[in-house]
């Protein structure tokens, strides 16, 4: 069997394990706002912030089918949602989700992309994002911090793309190897007025919410919970 084979049957594999009773839901072809009727109860002790891992249960369990391709955490703005990018044997979805309550608050629904073998993971068979943020933090130096974080598979590797700051407050993407925890590359600094210079030209209504967002808030950070 290829290994693009086994990496899908193994994100299907996961989705079984989560599964609950699928929502029926009708074509959607951009953004929608979404009364969500999900309850997610917390034990005793439990973070009140949905890891990683909880958050892909939902949305295998919400879609028939499903396989995740990507979770993305950034708390810019004071906006603290888990945006997941997946696939059904059919469409590519895409969801936001709150992080405390588990409530899917928007849904896009695109046609599938092709190859989607190589383009997702098995959330079991990775490492927690803590672990890639330490990573992260040890490759930029001492007293750097995390900002934010993305793990996707493509071209059959997963990895965690996460944003952190060094002491002169110099911004990076990192990439850790998702299953091995070895932190792999420090991109260049983040050039956030080239940035927002490309927004002009390109708002990106429509597109997934990403890594590449300016914080504003940079003292109340989820992800140094998870």
């Amino acid at each position: 069997m290829k290994k693009s084979t086994l990496a899908l049957v193994g994100a299907m594999a996961f989705a079984t394990t989560f599964a609950v009773a699928p929502q029926a839901h009708a074509e959607i072809n951009e953004y929608s706002n979404l009364n969500d009727k999900t309850v997610v109860v917390r034990q005793p002790g439990q973070s009140m912030v949905l890891s990683m891992r909880e958050v892909a249960g939902i949305f295998v369990g919400r879609y028939v089918k499903a396989a995740v391709s990507s979770i993305t955490l950034d708390p810019s703005k004071g906006n603290y949602q888990y945006v997941v990018v997946g696939y059904t044997p059919k469409q590519k979805i895409t969801i936001d989700v709150d992080v405390i309550t588990g409530k899917v608050v928007r849904e896009f629904r695109s046609s599938k992309a092709k190859d989607v073998a190589s383009k997702v993971f098995n959330p079991l068979k990775v490492i927690a994002p803590k672990q890639a943020e330490m990573a992260a933090r040890t490759l930029v130096g001492e007293g750097s911090f995390t900002r934010g974080w993305e793990i996707k598979a493509e071209n059959n590797e997963v990895v965690y793309i996460v944003r952190t700051q060094d002491t002169d407050e110099k911004e990076y993407s990192v990439k850790v190897d998702a299953v091995t925890g070895q932190a792999l590359e420090k991109g260049a600094p983040i050039d956030w007025a080239k940035i927002k210079a490309d927004r002009l030209r390109n708002d990106g209504v429509g597109k997934p919410f990403t890594l590449q967002q300016e914080p504003e808030d940079t003292e109340a950070d989820p992800t140094k919970t998870l």
